[in-house]
């Protein structure tokens, strides 16, 4: 990421996911609005992005497959897969506590 982008990815930086209607994540440069990475592993259309309320660097996504998936930004992958439901996750959000990940 260039420097001009990383000073504050959780508050400016859009992940713009569950209004492009597809199975891709994709973070944007609040300043350039360049394309910094896509996050593509979701078998269904991503209805839900949330960032961690303390880590700028990790988010969840929630998609039509019933996963939930946890990406780092260090290492912009997917470190965590959680089968969620049978039917379609359609809001996440972290524990206010402990800051585990959540389903609806």
């Amino acid at each position: 990421l260039s420097p001009v982008c990383l000073g504050s990815l959780r508050r400016a930086a859009s992940i713009n996911a569950e209004y492009m209607g597809d199975s891709t994540a994709r973070l944007w440069c609040p300043k350039s609005g360049e394309l910094l990475r896509s996050f593509r592993t979701h078998k269904d259309s991503i209805n839900t992005v949330k960032w961690h309320p303390d880590k700028d660097y990790i988010f969840v996504t929630g998609s039509g497959d019933g996963n939930m998936k946890v990406w780092d930004l260090r290492m912009y992958k997917e470190v965590s897969t959680l089968r969620a439901h049978d039917k379609e996750v359609t809001c996440t959000m972290f524990h206010p506590v402990h800051h585990n990940t959540r389903s609806r």
